[in-house]
């Protein structure tokens, strides 16, 4: 009995051991599981880790002051926003980014930071306040919503953008008009050896030419002109130049004034001479006097065309005289004389014209062929009696 028992207790205390070196065995395989999911667990977060990160691009522009950097960083923020407070990069409400805040990073993005500015744009219908980030004015403009063209007026109360508040711009206009000028004629001269010397005949009359000029106009909105510049001319009528001929044939010899037996036959006495005073000429008061070429004829129909009346319809007669009205009004009343004082015509009436009476030149009307070739060709002072 005593055996049986010894063996019962020795056989409880094996497998009291055995269970007990079991529970070792089975607690050492746990904390090897714990060990190795651990080290799983810490490899597969640091690869996710790792892999999480990514590289993106900062660039930072600012026109104004010269500045255009980049910088390229590694980082593990979500967006846009986080991105560039990691980096310590802040954000005012002048300034331009080319991502919204909350876009979601990838890896080689860039992030595109442009330093803005306010300006005030004025024009003259209206005013407002805009942000621009380029330091070039025509640029700034388009920034801002506007188009402006060549050649409006842009004006700015600083040397440029950066250093201005305030941009005036004017709208400016181009039209083109065409207008007609008158091109002045010359005048020239040609010796005439048929003429005396000191006579002139206009052979042609002088016209002007016409050209056409067109004009490139630049207004501003109300019309103001701005400037004016000529972009083409075409002449449609050529000037015509006015031709005077000068007398080169030498003067005779001025003859004796007329004697009074041959003055006896005349209608109408001629003076002997002729006393210049106090404004008057042989005691009749004058308004002018003028110095022109004196020219004889006579009463003759067959030398007047057949007439023996004046342009004014009275008869032809000694103290008439041929004049050019646009000189001496028909119906004055004159006083003639030689240049040298040695023929005096005395009174005449200026009744008649004549095709080549022109400009300074007088005509007198002799009775007989003799009175008029011994008056001649002559410079006379002609007074225009009042």
């Amino acid at each position: 009995m005593e055996f049986e028992e010894l063996y019962k207790q020795k056989r409880l205390a094996e497998i009291d051991r055995r269970r007990r070196q079991k529970r070792k065995q089975r607690f050492r395989r746990k904390i090897c599981t714990i060990i190795t999911l651990a080290t799983i667990c810490t490899a597969t977060m640091g690869a996710y880790y790792t892999v999480s990160a990514k590289e993106i691009t900062i660039t930072e522009i600012n026109e104004f002051e010269g500045v255009n950097t980049s910088r390229t960083v590694t980082t593990r923020a979500n967006d846009v926003a986080d991105a560039l407070e990691e980096q310590g990069i802040e954000i005012s409400n002048t300034d331009k980014v080319n991502k919204s805040a909350d876009s979601e990073l990838g890896d080689n993005e860039e992030i595109v930071v442009r330093r803005g500015k306010e300006i005030k744009v004025v024009t003259p219908s209206s005013e407002e306040t805009v942000v621009v980030t380029s330091a070039d004015t025509h640029q700034a403009l388009e920034e801002a919503g506007y188009s402006p063209k060549e050649e409006d007026e842009i004006n700015l109360d600083g040397a440029n953008i950066a250093e201005s508040e305030t941009v005036e711009l004017k709208a400016v206009y181009t039209e083109y008009e065409t207008v007609e000028e008158e091109i002045p004629f010359e005048t020239v001269y040609e010796d005439d050896p048929e003429n005396y010397v000191g006579e002139e005949t206009v052979s042609v009359e002088g016209s002007a030419g016409i050209k056409a000029i067109t004009y490139k106009v630049s207004r501003y909105e109300d019309g103001t002109e701005k400037s004016r510049t000529v972009e083409s001319e075409t002449v449609t009528a050529e000037p015509v130049n006015k031709v005077i001929k000068k007398g080169t044939k030498e003067k005779p010899v001025p003859t004796a004034a007329p004697t009074a037996s041959a003055k006896a036959s005349s209608a109408t006495a001629a003076p002997t001479s002729a006393v210049e005073s106090g404004g008057t000429i042989n005691g009749y008061k004058y308004s002018k006097k003028i110095t022109m070429s004196g020219t004889a004829y006579t009463n003759s129909p067959s030398e007047n065309a057949g007439y023996s009346v004046t342009a004014m319809g009275t008869q032809l007669r000694y103290g008439v005289a041929a004049v050019d009205p646009s000189v001496i009004p028909l119906g004055s009343k004159l006083f003639v004389v030689s240049a040298d004082g040695q023929y005096v015509y005395g009174v005449a009436m200026a009744e008649d014209t004549g095709g080549a009476i022109k400009g300074n030149k007088i005509d007198l009307c002799f009775t007989s062929m003799g009175e008029a070739a011994k008056f001649g060709r002559r410079d006379c002072i002609v007074y225009v009696l009042e």
